[in-house]
């Protein structure tokens, strides 16, 4: 009985890891930013990003945002945000100097 039970667990979280930030981001709607940053004339904020800091799926049409140091970041789905914030202020920082000066950078 403990046998089966192993494996269902292993495969839910093998299945975790293998889909992504959300199942319903970029990845999965086909949906991608074709450049920087899109306008606001066509009712999306600019962001600086176009790959998601987290996730590192390119951004969907309607990306989340959050305005860190005056910057506003784009995200792949709803939870990044949050994620994005956790992580210690010399990561975000280090990864906001990066994207400002056109850099790849991966946490």
């Amino acid at each position: 009985m403990r046998r089966p039970f192993v494996l269902l667990v292993a495969l839910a979280v093998g299945t975790a890891f293998t889909t992504g930030c959300s199942s319903d981001n970029a990845a999965s709607t086909g949906e991608y930013k074709d450049d920087l940053a899109s306008t606001e004339a066509e009712g999306h904020v600019a962001t600086i990003n176009n790959i998601c800091p987290v996730g590192l799926d390119p951004l969907p049409d309607d990306a989340p945002t959050r305005v860190y140091k005056g910057h506003t970041i784009g995200f792949c789905c709803d939870a990044c945000p949050d994620a994005f914030m956790a992580w210690d202020e010399s990561a975000r920082d280090r990864w906001l100097v990066a994207v400002l000066q056109n850099a790849d950078y991966t946490p």
